[in-house]
């Protein structure tokens, strides 16, 4: 355990380091004074009053801040179940939903049609398409056309993409 002396001893070897040994010295008796002053003059303690409104005080803003915790953590909560609310209601329109009104709008007819492409209206016309793109292939396999093979091919390849992304749209020329 450390004496008084031996304190004294290191502040001073401490000071020494920032400036010559007798200011030093001066510089430990000043500071030992002052922890003297403290000693003998000690800070008043505060009034019962004083304490019990410090207390008051720091209860009312305790209360504020775990009002407005449990509020913010409330409004989290209510968030976060209005995002999965709408999230989920949003795959229920496209998943669900979509499929029934898909079975709506097609007419009973096609759904007892023994062939579904002649039936519904946009199927017939892209079996057509299908059809023509099919008969254009034989011909120019056979090399019936004055095109040449693969300038035809590629006018073919463009129709067919075309076509896809027409039936995949769900749309028609």
């Amino acid at each position: 355990m450390y004496t008084k002396d031996h304190r004294e001893d290191e502040l001073r070897e401490l000071i020494e380091r920032f400036i010559e040994p007798d200011e030093a010295q001066r510089c430990v008796d000043d500071i030992r004074h002052g922890e003297d002053v403290l000693r003998e003059y000690p800070a008043p303690e505060p009034s019962v009053d004083l304490i019990s409104a410090i207390k008051g005080q720091a209860a009312v803003q305790l209360q504020h801040k775990t009002y407005r915790k449990t509020t913010y953590r409330v409004a989290e909560v209510a968030a976060a179940v209005i995002f999965l609310a709408l999230i989920w209601a949003g795959l229920l329109g496209e998943r669900g939903g979509s499929e029934v009104m898909a079975a709506s709008i097609i007419p009973a007819a096609v759904w007892e049609s023994d062939n579904v492409s002649t039936a519904d209206m946009n199927l017939a016309i892209l079996t057509a398409k299908i059809e023509q793109i099919e008969e254009e292939i034989i011909t120019l396999e056979s090399d019936e056309s004055g095109k040449t093979s693969s300038t035809a091919m590629a006018e073919l390849e463009m129709e067919l993409a075309e076509i896809n992304s027409d039936f995949w749209k769900g749309q028609e020329e």
